[in-house]
């Protein structure tokens, strides 16, 4: 890796941890939740079940400084294929307990 790779990584990295140090970022962490970029400047909540399906949370497939009031929530099989999509009207603290809520039933018995 060269010297403009290796500051491109850590620059990366360190709006990463930005985004984990805002309060939002702070609340979605102590719900079991990361930071996950997505690619093309797109960042999301993320959180994984046992059998690997995993859920995005964001709003216009961002991560805003304040609560917007206003969620999409994606869920994704364990190949990354979308199974839903749902709009949630409300603070994080509702989209979040709506996506654990998906993860669990997406469970196999």
């Amino acid at each position: 890796m060269n010297i403009t790779e290796n500051n491109t990584t850590h620059e990366f990295l360190q709006s990463l941890d930005a985004i984990t140090e805002t309060p939002l970022g702070k609340f979605a962490k102590s719900q079991g939740f990361s930071v996950w970029h997505s690619g093309g400047g797109c960042h999301h909540f993320r959180k994984e079940n046992s059998d690997g399906f995993y859920v995005l949370v964001c709003h216009e497939f961002e991560i805003p400084k304040i609560d917007p009031g206003a969620w999409t929530i994606g869920l994704f099989d364990s190949e990354g294929i979308e199974v839903d999509i749902i709009d949630i009207e409300g603070k994080l603290e509702e989209a979040l307990a709506a996506s654990d809520k998906l993860l669990m039933e997406s469970c196999q018995p």
